[in-house]
């Protein structure tokens, strides 16, 4: 296979691990084995992991560097199949032997401390929020913690690489313990040069004995309504009135954000159009976008906005398959794509007139669009 290909390739190679290398031409773009980086080994943008059961899942970093590493993680981003398990931070937890090490089995831990501590933050802009509702936000981190906890056996104990005992987590965490609470809330970070810096975060210990005492880590959905979760802020923060205002925002917010979607909707499908023409070279599909691609067709041949060409024969062949599905004539079955380079994408499904595809989701009506360009479809 290539070693030297667009951006897009190169993110979409390393997420689907499809070979050991590849770059950009560039060079400031490149991939080893499970790991892929901005310019350097200094800038990690993100790390494919298995768990102890073999599961997958994707570390992609939050840090921020430069407008071109920002571009590289929009990529890497959109390179990861929708259906896949991501967990967005710079800790890198690694398995040996189907077991955590114990520097994983810590960096696990600071992953949570790193939610619980961006948590005690939305709180306090709940407090003070009087047009923004942060309510979702500390809904999305709890969960994330959850999630977590379960990828990694973390509510279990287990053994390490090296046959040490690892206990569950949040119990450690909660342990009034002097050694269990310096191990646990004396986070460690290291810099581009492999200097550890310790943070001391025990004030965010009792937020995390609150999170447990009022069952936030629970994964029904009831455990973390809009209610209890008003309750909770309420009570971290002490301020009684932040469970009757989020009421107040949630409505706000809710009719803000239609009216907002509703004049950005009209932007991005003029945007559409100009690319569509070749007027512009790229195109960002936004998320409140009902798919996260849009399809042109161009010198006789369908075209993603995330950079993916696919042949007239083979655009032809899922066009029908497409539509079958559209019209209910066939039952969804599992089916590969490939494109003008030979790269296999899977059909993964097909709901709601929505395929996904790889990392691509793309709509009935972008499908119909790209069909009738081509002439098969009126």
């Amino acid at each position: 296979m290539k070693q030297v290909v667009e951006p897009s390739m190169v993110a979409h190679l390393w997420a689907h691990q499809m070979q050991d290398y590849a770059r950009n031409s560039g060079g400031n773009f490149y991939f080893h084995d499970e790991h892929i980086y901005s310019y350097g080994s200094h800038f990690r943008c993100g790390s494919v992991v298995r768990n102890q059961n073999g599961e997958t899942a994707y570390l992609v970093t939050d840090r921020t560097y430069s407008v071109t590493t920002s571009q590289h993680m929009n990529h890497v981003r959109n390179a990861i199949p929708a259906y896949r398990t991501v967990f967005t931070t710079d800790r890198f937890v690694e398995i040996r032997d189907d077991k955590l090490t114990e520097h994983s089995y810590l960096q696990a831990i600071y992953y949570i401390v790193d939610r619980v501590e961006h948590i005690d933050e939305l709180t306090y802009k709940q407090k003070r929020a009087r047009r923004c509702d942060y309510i979702g936000d500390i809904e999305d981190e709890l969960r994330e913690i959850s999630r977590w906890i379960e990828f990694w056996g973390l509510d279990s104990r287990q053994r390490s690489d090296n046959g040490e005992r690892l206990t569950p987590v949040i119990p450690l965490m909660l342990s009034h313990r002097w050694i269990d609470r310096d191990r646990c809330w004396r986070t460690c970070q290291y810099d581009q040069y492999a200097t550890p810096h310790h943070t001391d975060k025990f004030q965010y210990q009792a937020l995390l004995q609150l999170i447990v005492d009022m069952g936030l880590l629970k994964q029904s959905s009831t455990a973390r309504s809009r209610e209890a979760l008003s309750e909770f802020c309420a009570r971290w923060t002490n301020d009684a009135d932040v469970a009757a205002r989020s009421v107040v925002l949630e409505r706000l917010m809710r009719a803000a954000e239609m009216k907002r979607n509703k004049a950005r909707l009209q932007a991005f499908e003029q945007k559409v159009v100009k690319w569509r023409r070749g007027e512009i070279c790229s195109l960002s599909v936004p998320d409140f976008y009902r798919s996260n691609a849009v399809l042109r067709v161009r010198d006789q041949k369908v075209e993603t906005s995330l950079g993916i060409t696919v042949e007239a024969a083979e655009a032809e062949r899922i066009w029908k398959l497409m539509r079958r599905y559209h019209e209910r004539k066939a039952e969804f079955r599992h089916d590969v794509i490939r494109d003008a380079s030979d790269h296999p994408w899977t059909i993964n499904s097909f709901e709601n007139d929505v395929m996904k595809a790889g990392c691509h989701k793309l709509h009935f009506d972008d499908m119909a669009y790209a069909a009738t360009e081509l002439g098969l479809a009126v």
